[in-house]
């Protein structure tokens, strides 16, 4: 299953109910997580998924989507998404989106 499209409307939802205060190194870290998420992703040009899954046409793109919405949050949310992006650009097999369920779960609770 391809988490990339869902945790776009899941990052605008959840993070509704993860908003305090949280200070600045800790989005620092996620949205660089997530930006060198995006840029992996792109180099690595991975094929169109099955809709509904989303997929973008530029770093750019991605950025917007993914790591916008990223800002704000409670500590906790931010190590937890920052967990997940450092995961999702590490893992093997980027287009694959095969690894990463237990930062995916933790984000979830966001």
């Amino acid at each position: 299953m391809n988490r990339f499209g869902i945790l776009a409307v899941l990052v605008s939802a959840a993070w509704l109910g993860c908003s305090s205060s949280n200070g600045p190194g800790s989005v620092t870290a996620t949205q660089a997580a997530c930006n060198a998420f995006c840029q992996k992703l792109i180099d690595a040009a991975c094929p169109p998924p099955t809709p509904p899954a989303t997929t973008y046409s530029s770093v750019d793109d991605c950025k917007r989507n993914e790591c916008g919405p990223l800002v704000g949050g409670s500590e906790a949310c931010q190590e937890a998404f920052t967990a997940y992006y450092n995961c999702e650009a590490n893992q093997g097999d980027i287009c694959g989106d095969t690894g990463c369920g237990n930062e995916f779960a933790a984000i979830s609770g966001c």
